[in-house]
């Protein structure tokens, strides 16, 4: 998995919210990236109802959200056939992680009670109201309900440069309405939907070649002469449009799989998956508004924790396909965990662990008991999918993407 790269860019990222927010408005929060992913004492209470629930394999009907993902045509499924396979199989190794995140932006403005600054602008003040508002910790008088992921490929750590951006591209952040990213580095795919236009991408980086355009050298070159806003490592970008959708690679073939292909079909792409598939049809019925999948070594030692914490651990058993989302319930962030088992016995069993874990255990990253940042809603195994959807009582909605990034023990497989 790519940990170590993501945790960076989370904390890049609040430090950039937090210091253009604090240099443009006296009302801008003063949490720090650190203490934006410990626990957050501003965060809603439970309500006097939320006890554990837990189920074996017999299915519960989800509470009904406040979510628009649905009703605009976001789903984590349809974000997995923006995705040719052709991405994965350039990948070296056949055994390589996976790791795809994605977002309905417009769902998050609504459900923070944010507005979302005009298609376009590169208005340094409207970018961090609007990032702060369904990324970053929150303002003072208001805890951050959304906590929702932002497209790389928008270089999100650099929004204050994104006039520069959009003079080289295009386009910009502020364009961006949804999007879903295969991120294994230099492996990256993006595919956006939003205000995007061929002659404004013609305009800034010339004319295309077979539908795409080109900037840089050959297929994932990186020259360091080449660094920009847009470019950080003055990486090769390839990109190409369909209808009001924007596809950004590091090399050519993705980009023209994603051509050849209409959207709408699983042929080709990683809906063909079946643990991708059955993790995204999971998350949604929960109609998430952000989402991230990834399939790994579960039951592998993570980066930097101790043999024995890793013993102390005794993991959830031999899942092969993590999928965690959020969504908001009448005013109140969730947590959606989705794990997908080869096996069906393997699944229920791990009902009572993942349980336990949330009732007794603590976080292996901060020490923190689980049950005093999530309460459970509902734990349930179906088939080769376990679900849990707990509700975040006295944790942030940021702060969930780095149980998966730092490999917390709510995510620890076992063989």
């Amino acid at each position: 998995m790519t940990s170590t790269r993501q945790l960076v860019g989370v904390a890049m990222l609040a430090a950039a919210l937090i210091g253009a927010s604090c240099s443009s408005d006296s009302k801008s929060s003063s949490t720090t990236s650190a203490e934006a992913a410990e626990p957050n004492t501003s965060a809603p209470e439970p309500d006097a109802t939320g006890g554990s629930q837990t189920t074996g394999t017999d299915s519960t009907v989800a509470p009904e959200t406040t979510s628009s993902a649905a009703a605009d045509g976001f789903s984590v499924a349809a974000g997995l056939r923006q995705i040719p396979s052709a991405v994965r199989d350039s990948d070296e190794g056949s055994g390589s992680d996976i790791q795809i995140t994605m977002s309905d932006l417009d769902a998050a403005t609504e459900l923070a009670d944010s507005e979302r600054p005009p298609d376009g602008t590169t208005d340094v003040d409207a970018l961090t109201e609007w990032l702060l508002s369904i990324n970053g910790p929150g303002r003072k008088e208001k805890a951050s309900l959304v906590g929702a992921l932002l497209p790389q490929a928008a270089q999100p750590e650099r929004f204050a440069q994104a006039a520069e951006f959009a003079d080289e591209l295009g386009w910009s952040i502020s364009d961006v309405h949804t999007f879903v990213e295969y991120d294994v580095p230099p492996n990256v795919f993006t595919v956006m939907s939003g205000t995007f236009a061929a002659d404004s991408l013609t305009k800034a980086i010339g004319e295309p070649t077979d539908e795409i355009w080109k900037l840089g050298g050959d297929d994932f070159s990186v020259d360091v002469s080449g660094v920009s806003a847009a470019r950080p490592l003055g990486e090769a970008l390839r990109l190409a449009l369909r209808d009001d959708s924007l596809a950004v690679a590091r090399s050519t073939p993705p980009i023209e799989a994603w051509l050849a292909n209409d959207g709408d079909a699983a042929a080709g792409t990683l809906a063909e998956d079946e643990g991708l598939a059955a993790v995204a049809a999971a998350l949604d019925e929960s109609d998430v508004y952000s989402a991230l999948l990834s399939q790994a070594d579960f039951a592998a030692v993570p980066p930097n924790e101790s043999p024995e914490v890793a013993a102390a651990t005794p993991g959830l058993g031999p899942f092969s396909t993590l999928g965690v989302g959020q969504t908001v319930v009448d005013g109140t962030p969730y947590a959606v965990f989705v794990y997908y088992f080869d096996d069906e016995t393997d699944a229920a069993a791990a009902v009572d662990r993942l349980t336990a874990l949330l009732d007794d255990g603590a976080s292996n990253r901060t020490r923190e008991p689980w049950k005093e940042s999530f309460a459970i809603d509902d734990i349930t195994a179906t088939g080769h999918v376990l679900k849990a959807t707990l509700r975040l009582t006295d944790f942030p909605p940021g702060a969930v993407w780095n149980i998966v990034y730092a490999r917390d023990n709510l995510v620890s497989g076992s063989k």
